[in-house]
Formats: structure tokens, sequence, C-alpha cells
């Protein structure tokens, strides 16, 4: 992505205000991930989502969800084995 000057914008770590979900496309920008991972982490259960829509077609992840997503993957480095 680009702002208006055509110069390059920076991963946002922010969740819009008011927003209690947020598409997978969100997700992966915020994180820096491609949405292919994001689906991923959805299907592999890491990552909660839910669908809606007349066929289910929307994807959205809770902005709780995302805590928890993190906080996950913060235990995960922080509890693996030391290396000798």
């Amino acid at each position: 992505m680009t702002d208006k000057q055509g110069g390059p914008v920076a991963h946002r770590q922010e969740i819009p205000v008011g927003r209690r979900a947020l598409s997978v496309a969100e997700v992966a920008y915020m994180y820096g991930l491609n949405r292919a991972t994001v689906y991923r982490e959805i299907g592999a259960g890491k990552l909660t989502a839910f669908a809606f829509g007349p066929k289910g077609g929307a994807i959205r992840v809770p902005v709780m969800a995302l805590a928890e997503f993190e906080a996950a993957a913060i235990n995960v480095q922080t509890t693996s084995p030391d290396r000798r």
C-alpha cells in the first residue's frame, strides 16, 4: 500500500475505534501476514473467527480473539526450551 504521496504505508497495529471484528485482510495487514496464513491459523484453531452473510462467505475475527492470539504467541516464545 502507498499513501497519497506514493510512499509506503507502515503496517498498522491499532485496531480501529468501535470495531468489534475485523476482516481476514485487515488482520493480515495489521500483522504483516499473507491472508492465507491468517486462514491457516483460523483452520488450525489458533485464531477464533466466525462466518456470516447469506452464504457464510464473510469471515470476521473478533477483536478479543486477536488479544488471545497474541498472548498465546507470546507464551509460545517465552516457554520454548533453552538451546545450549
